[in-house]
């Protein structure tokens, strides 16, 4: 047995006493008393005696971890623990040695009525900087005034199993007490840590959900645990994700949880579970009554470990969920998960991602799912699923009845895969299945409306990855654009330019759009957009690499000319060979009668524009010209009006004129004018 001296962080000037630990060695014993225990209590009580049991079987455990060989040169074991109350009447004269005795040489501190001379040599000094010395460790006074036999709540049993065990009380753990939820998450607890709390929870009927995930606990504080669950009956839920139980803290936990007949959920991810420890995890699974979930994410089960987890889960007759997502379960490993499934009738929720299943997988698991009628949500996502494992493994959801959430993210399905699963849920009469997910998966644009269609009629949930688009956005076209993918895109522009009739030197100025005699790779996709050529953004990065023979990101005329040349150079050898076989070169007309269709359709489209525009243009000028007419008239019918006035009041002053001039006419006489 050695020691090893922890020095708190000082504060405000204030030298804090250091504590001991003692450090066992593998060849060494460990001591633990418990008959202190026994002093609190004078009356046998069962809720007593269990703190009891607890505590002599984490001194039996201590004992075996120690006597076993382990790969681990040293093992901290916390001193045992003295829970009586003498401690506390003893508290108060130990207080005054709390500083430095002057007495004592330099380096001597006394601590607890021990020399720090009286300790080995050979102790291991260091730094406690996460200690808290503001935390008051004495008991207040009226709880060392009250009886002996009374019994402690779990505050009051931690902070005396942190004196007993000179541990630094947790103020974190402090204020969720008489909560239901205690989490303890990523606070670097260790076994010596860990074993007050294991202590004040033995009798706690409050807690029903403890979070000790990510603190290195290791075997030792695993073991405290399982004894706190043995007897602790309000726990539901224990989270050790990333507590590294190894193989001993395995086997404690499996034998507190077949004990334990209230703890329903166990999380035992990212502790790097091997397949020589899966038996365990399998025992587990079979021996425990109560347990509904397990999660074993992120560990090492490999095919051994998988095919003991497999038949376990065949057996358990009350587990609900699994989770199994990156444990290196590989194709035979994920046969034998498909024939668990096929006769399970109580497992809900299935999550296998990240395993790499393949092809043999989505065969066994397609057989399976015909026969499972309960299982409610299966997580594929990540497992190597290609569109041929996926139509092996479509023919088990056609006739599955109880799977309503599908998950087959990451999987390289294809938007050809993605229409055919969509496709083949909608039109079955039996699928019940509601929520699918290919997130990662891309679709295009049509898969979108199959989408839309399902959703609105099925009223289903489907979620996709990107939408793929093509590199030249052009308007819709009859012809098929898939056609031109198996073409190099080089001979397609150069073929194109010759069938068309244009000029090297014509096309290249076409596509200089910003006039600086060399072209980029914006330059390629606006030219091909205008010369209606549907090319995707990979064929473009190809262009690109083809003929940029300076590496600069630009093609100038000359390597313009070099790139028309070769390829002009590689037709006319496509050609001779064709004509030594005495045959045509069918992939070379099929090509120029695509790009004859393309350039027949750009130039009746652009022939439909013109006249268009033409015809607005003398929509315009007639609607120009009418009202410019409308305007003459008006100003010819305002003068003839204005005309007509004036001539009318010159005519009605001039005969007023004339009235005025004109003489008064005699009366005649008819005797007169007889004798005239």
């Amino acid at each position: 047995m050695s020691w090893r001296r922890v020095i708190p962080r000082r504060k405000n000037g204030y030298v804090p006493r250091p504590r001991f630990e003692q450090v066992l060695d593998t060849d060494s014993e460990a001591s633990f008393d418990i008959d202190v225990v026994h002093k609190l209590f004078e009356e046998p009580d069962p809720i007593r005696l269990s703190l009891s049991a607890t505590l002599a079987r984490m001194r039996e455990r201590e004992e075996l971890l120690a006597n076993q060989e382990s790969k681990v040169d040293k093992i901290v074991i916390p001193k045992p623990y003295n829970l009586s109350d003498d401690d506390d009447d003893n508290s108060d004269d130990n207080d005054d040695d709390d500083d430095v005795d002057n007495n004592a040489p330099q380096d001597e501190v006394v601590l607890n009525g021990v020399m720090e001379s009286e300790v080995p040599n050979d102790i291991d000094i260091i730094e406690d900087e996460n200690s808290d010395d503001e935390f008051d460790l004495e008991l207040p006074e009226e709880l060392t005034e009250r009886s002996r036999r009374r019994l402690y709540d779990t505050r009051e049993m931690y902070i005396k199993a942190c004196r007993s065990g000179q541990v630094q009380p947790s103020n974190t753990y402090l204020h969720q007490l008489n909560r239901q939820r205690i989490s303890l998450r990523s606070l670097l607890m260790k076994p010596r840590d860990i074993k007050p709390v294991a202590v004040s929870l033995v009798r706690d009927t409050v807690t029903t959900v403890l979070d000790l995930s990510y603190n290195d606990l290791g075997p030792v504080g695993i073991m405290y645990v399982a004894e706190m669950i043995q007897e602790n009956n309000s726990l539901l839920d224990i989270e050790l994700s990333a507590t590294f139980p190894g193989k001993h803290g395995l086997l404690a936990l499996a034998e507190a949880l077949k004990a334990n007949k209230n703890i329903c959920t166990v999380n035992l991810s990212h502790n790097g579970i091997e397949h020589t420890e899966a038996h365990i995890i399998a025992d587990i699974i079979e021996s425990v009554v109560s347990l509904e979930e397990l999660y074993l994410s992120h560990n090492k089960l490999g095919y051994e470990g998988g095919k003991s987890i497999a038949t376990a889960v065949g057996n358990s007759k009350t587990l609900l969920t699994l989770d199994l997502e990156w444990n290196n379960i590989r194709r035979a490993s994920a046969v034998e998960l498909a024939k668990m499934l096929a006769n399970n009738t109580t497992l809900k929720t299935l999550n296998v991602a990240w395993n790499g299943f393949g092809k043999e997988g989505c065969i066994a698991f397609g057989k399976s799912l015909v026969q499972n009628t309960t299982l409610y949500e299966l997580n594929l996502s990540s497992n190597r699923v290609d569109p041929s494992s996926l139509s092996y493994l479509l023919r088990g959801l056609m006739k599955n009845t109880g799977l309503v959430s599908l998950k087959l993210n990451g999987n390289s399905i294809t938007t050809e895969g993605c229409k055919a699963l969509v496709a083949t849920i909608g039109t079955s009469k039996t699928s019940n299945i509601k929520d699918i997910a290919l997130d990662g998966v891309p679709v295009d644009a049509e898969f979108v409306e199959m989408v839309k269609i399902l959703s609105s009629e099925k009223n289903m949930t489907i979620t996709h990855g990107r939408q793929m688009k093509i590199g030249t956005v052009v308007d819709p076209r009859k012809h098929d654009s898939s056609d031109l993918s198996q073409y190099d895109p080089v001979l397609i522009l150069f073929e194109y330019m010759r069938l068309d009739n244009l000029r090297l030197i014509d096309l290249f100025k076409m596509f200089d759009f910003n006039k600086r005699d060399k072209l980029s790779k914006n330059n390629f996709r606006e030219g091909l957009t205008v010369l209606q050529i549907p090319l995707t953004e990979h064929a473009l990065c190809v262009i690109m690499k083809s003929l940029d023979t300076k590496k600069d990101r630009f093609v100038d005329l000359e390597e313009f000319m070099n790139g028309q040349k070769e390829t002009s150079r590689y037709i006319i050898q496509r050609q001779l060979k064709a004509k030594k076989k005495k045959k045509e070169d069918e992939g070379l007309l099929e090509l120029r009668k695509i790009l004859k269709e393309i350039i027949k359709q750009r130039k009746e489209m652009q022939s439909e524009k013109d006249k268009a525009k033409h015809q607005e243009i003398r929509d315009k000028k007639d609607k120009k010209d009418k009202i410019d007419s409308i305007k003459a008239g008006e100003k010819k019918s305002v003068a003839g009006v204005f005309k007509e006035a004036v001539l009318r009041v010159m005519r009605e002053a001039q005969f007023e004129k004339e009235q005025q001039l004109r003489l008064p006419v005699p009366i005649s006489d008819p005797i007169s004018e007889m004798k005239v």
